[in-house]
C-alpha cells in the first residue's frame, strides 16, 4: 500500500480518537466505526483476490473507504433519530480533518479533491434506511455490508445490548425487532454473504435467551 495511504488512514484513526464527541456513545461509537473500517478493507481485499484492478484503483479504494468508514458515524447522536442529520455531522466531521490537518496540502501525490468527494458521497449512501443503488455501485455495497455485519460478528451479544441502550429500550423490547432485522437482511458482497450465511440461525437462536 502507499506509504501516503497508510499515513492519511492513522492520522484519520488518530483524529475520531481526539475529537469525536461521539466517543462514549454506547454503539456509535470509534470502536464501531473502526471495525467498520476494518470490515470494509476486509471485503475490498475479498474482492481484489478475484477482480484484477489497477493499483490506483486499489489504493484509492482503500483510502476511499478507510476515510468513509472512519468518519460514517462522527459526532453520532447515540440516540433514536433521523439519521439524515447524524450523515450531515458526519461529513462536517470528515471536512474539519481535512483542514485542522492540512491534508491538501500535505498530499501532493494525492487527488484529495476527488478523494474528498468520494468519501461524502460514500458517508451519505449510508443513511439508514438506504436507497437503492445499482448492483456496480462496488464501494457503496461494502460500506453498507460492513456496517450491518456487526450484528452477526462476534461480540454481537454486546452490540444488541449497546443498541437497546441508545433506543433506550429494554432487550425484551428490542427482541422482535432485532431478530426481524437479521432474518431480512441482504449483502451484496461475497465475504459479507459468507459470514451472514455461517453466523445467522445461531444468532438468531441465541437471541430468543439473550438477556
Amino acid at each position: 500500500m502507499n506509504t501516503n495511504v497508510s499515513k492519511l488512514l492513522n492520522w484519520a484513526d488518530s483524529y475520531i480518537s481526539r475529537h469525536n464527541p461521539g466517543y462514549n456513545n454506547p454503539y456509535h461509537n470509534n470502536e464501531h466505526m473502526k471495525f467498520v473500517k476494518d470490515m470494509s478493507l476486509d471485503i475490498f481485499d475479498d474482492y481484489l483476490t478475484k477482480h484484477k484492478e489497477s493499483e490506483l484503483f486499489i489504493e484509492q479504494g482503500t483510502l476511499i473507504l478507510g476515510l468513509s468508514a472512519l468518519f460514517h458515524d462522527f459526532d453520532h447522536f447515540g440516540k433514536a433519530s433521523i439519521d439524515l442529520y447524524n450523515i450531515k455531522k458526519a461529513i462536517d466531521g470528515f471536512q474539519s480533518f481535512i483542514i485542522d490537518y492540512k491534508i491538501k496540502e500535505r498530499f501532493n501525490d494525492i487527488n484529495i479533491l476527488i478523494i474528498e468527494k468520494e468519501v461524502i458521497s460514500l458517508i451519505e449512501s449510508t443513511e439508514f434506511p438506504h436507497k437503492p443503488v445499482a448492483d456496480s455501485a462496488l464501494f457503496i455495497h461494502i460500506i453498507r455490508d460492513a456496517d450491518l455485519l456487526p450484528g452477526v460478528s462476534d461480540g454481537w451479544e454486546e452490540v444488541v445490548k449497546n443498541i437497546c441502550k441508545e433506543m433506550n429500550k429494554t432487550i425484551d423490547q428490542w427482541r422482535p425487532i432485532q431478530i426481524k432485522f437479521i432474518s431480512n437482511l441482504q449483502f451484496k458482497t461475497d465475504l459479507a454473504n459468507q459470514i451472514y450465511e455461517e453466523k445467522r440461525n445461531d444468532v438468531l437462536e441465541k437471541l430468543k435467551e439473550l438477556k
